[in-house]
């Protein structure tokens, strides 16, 4: 859905894929279809509010009639194999993220994971109260030793990991700037 793309906490509080039993959609569909409007809009930037809704309107009646014309056609020749593919890719998509969930579960304790069902079970049935529940799915940093193949701490006085990679990456953004000036 077109909320992916919003802030994160947008995601987090009203995407479809934390409420339990929904579907994820191909939201970005919509975009498509509101792509054909670029078409009118230089006629309705000018127009008065009333007669904007009026040629968005009949344009996008004139764009709904072709494709109930169109549908049987569409149907066979393109929909059913768009279909088809899509629930490959899904069913693939699917497969590839249990296996991972079922690694990410692997690292914790079992404590761990009882209080992290309990917090989500929490926020699926009080996000219907207040959207805010859902913050519970922001990713928290939690510090765990960081270790090489040899086993050697990679950050050894306990700086987090994320914080070592935010000052890296300044330090080569100030870089590049003195390279720029240079």
């Amino acid at each position: 859905m077109h909320v992916h793309g919003h802030k994160d906490d947008c995601y987090r509080r009203f995407a479809s894929s934390f409420i339990p039993g929904a579907a994820i959609t191909a939201g970005e569909i919509l975009e498509t279809l509101w792509a054909s409007l670029n078409k009118v809009s230089s006629q309705a930037r000018t127009a008065t509010l009333a007669h904007r809704a009026e040629i968005l309107d009949d344009h996008m009646s004139d764009s709904n009639w072709k494709k109930i014309i169109n549908m049987r056609k569409c149907l066979i020749r393109e929909t059913a194999p768009f279909l088809c593919r899509k629930y490959r890719e899904a069913t693939e998509m699917e497969a590839k993220a249990q296996t991972y969930h079922d690694d990410m579960v692997t690292t914790l304790n079992v404590s761990e994971k009882e209080t992290w069902d309990q917090e989500i079970q929490k926020a699926d049935v009080d996000h219907v109260q207040d959207y805010k529940a859902m913050d519970i799915m922001k990713t928290r940093d939690v510090k765990r030793p960081v270790a090489t193949e040899s086993g050697d701490a990679i950050i050894a006085d306990g700086r987090d990991v994320n914080e070592e990679w935010m000052r890296l990456a300044l330090m080569i953004e100030e870089q590049q700037q003195v390279i720029s000036i240079a």
